[in-house]
C-alpha cells in the first residue's frame, strides 16, 4: 500500500469488527484517481458481488461526477440487497456530496467529533438521510514503503465510513441473537430500506451553523 489510505481503513475495520471476513480489492497503486481507474472500481464491485458474495461494500473515495460503469455495478449490488456505504466528501460547503455517496440507495456518511458535533469539512446536507458519526482524530495503522508498525491519526468522512460499516455489521449479527423474535426479519435488515430504518431509530439530529445531520448514537 504505497499511499497508506487502504491500510488505514482496513486496519480500522478489523479493529472495530474483529470477526468480520474482510475482502480487499485494490483499485489503485498510488491513490491517484485522475489516472482512469473507474474500470478497476467497476470490476471490483462486480467481483465483490459475484465471487465474494459480500453483505456490505465500503468506499472511501469520491468523484465530482457520476461514472456510468460504477453506477451500473452499484445498482446490481443494491438489487442483491448488498449494503453500500461511501464517504460524503471533505471540502465543506465548497463542493456537494460526491459520487458514489450521492447515488440513491448508497449510505452517504458524514463526520463528527467525539461529542457528535458536525465536522466543518462535511458537505452541505441533502434532503434525504445525512447520517454522521465519529470521523475526527481517528487512529489506525499507516503502512508505507520502508515503514512498519506505524500509526497515524486522520480526520475525514473516509474514516467515518468504515465505522458506520462496522456498526451496521454489528447490528446484522446482534439483532437476531439478542432479539430472536426478529430473526425472520434479518433479510429486511440487510436491505437498504431496512438498515436505513434501524439507523434512523438510533439517530439524533445535530445542527451546527444551520446544517443538520443525523448523528448515529447507538
Amino acid at each position: 500500500d504505497s499511499s497508506g489510505h487502504g491500510t488505514f481503513i482496513s486496519s480500522l475495520l478489523l479493529d472495530l469488527g474483529p470477526r468480520i471476513d474482510l475482502c480487499v480489492a485494490r483499485i489503485s497503486e498510488s491513490g491517484d484517481f485522475r489516472k482512469g481507474i473507474s474500470n478497476n472500481i467497476a470490476d471490483a464491485l462486480h467481483y465483490a458481488r459475484t465471487e465474494w458474495k459480500v453483505d456490505i461494500i465500503t468506499m472511501s473515495f469520491g468523484y465530482p461526477r457520476g461514472v456510468e460503469s460504477i453506477k451500473s455495478q452499484i445498482e446490481h449490488a443494491l438489487n442483491d440487497d448488498i449494503l453500500i456505504f461511501a464517504a460524503a466528501s471533505n471540502d465543506g460547503g465548497n463542493t456537494s456530496r460526491m459520487f458514489p455517496a450521492r447515488q440513491p440507495g448508497v449510505f452517504a456518511i458524514h463526520s463528527t467529533n467525539g461529542y457528535g458535533a458536525v465536522s466543518d469539512f462535511n458537505p452541505d446536507p441533502k434532503r434525504d438521510e445525512n447520517f454522521s458519526l465519529l470521523g475526527e482524530d481517528i487512529q489506525s495503522a499507516w503502512l508505507t514503503k520502508g515503514e512498519s508498525g506505524s500509526c497515524r491519526r486522520c480526520s475525514g468522512t473516509s474514516y467515518a465510513t468504515p465505522i458506520a460499516v462496522c456498526l451496521s455489521a454489528f447490528l446484522i449479527a446482534y439483532i437476531p441473537r439478542i432479539l430472536p423474535e426478529y430473526k425472520n426479519f434479518l433479510h429486511k435488515i440487510k436491505s437498504y430500506v431496512g438498515m436505513r430504518n434501524v439507523l434512523q431509530l438510533m439517530a439524533n439530529e445535530r445542527t451546527t451553523g444551520g446544517r443538520t445531520y443525523q448523528y448515529l448514537s447507538p
